[in-house]
């Protein structure tokens, strides 16, 4: 049995505009992937293939989150900002 009480999340996503909207994004992206590491079936195939049995994380499933950033300045980004969603670089 596995629960997440807490989610601690550092971002450096160069010069923060929006702290709302980048604090959405982490905790919007924190949820996913805890509901798909802990609620999603696979074992090369997806093991719940009905909507009737699939389970789906929701609200109130969610940990708290705290979320912190480590700004910088990205040169190449504007006003010196990065991406905050993932990055496959």
């Amino acid at each position: 049995m596995v629960e997440v009480v807490n989610v601690i999340s550092v971002n450096d996503c160069g010069r923060v505009i929006n702290r709302t909207l980048c604090e959405g994004q982490v905790k919007g992206t924190s949820g996913q992937g805890i509901g798909y590491g802990l609620f999603e079936e696979l074992s090369g195939k997806t093991l719940n293939p009905n909507l009737w049995d699939y389970e789906i994380f929701t609200a109130l499933d969610m940990p708290p989150i705290m979320s912190f950033f480590s700004e910088s300045n990205e040169p190449d980004g504007p006003f010196g900002t990065k991406g905050v969603a993932p990055n496959p670089r």
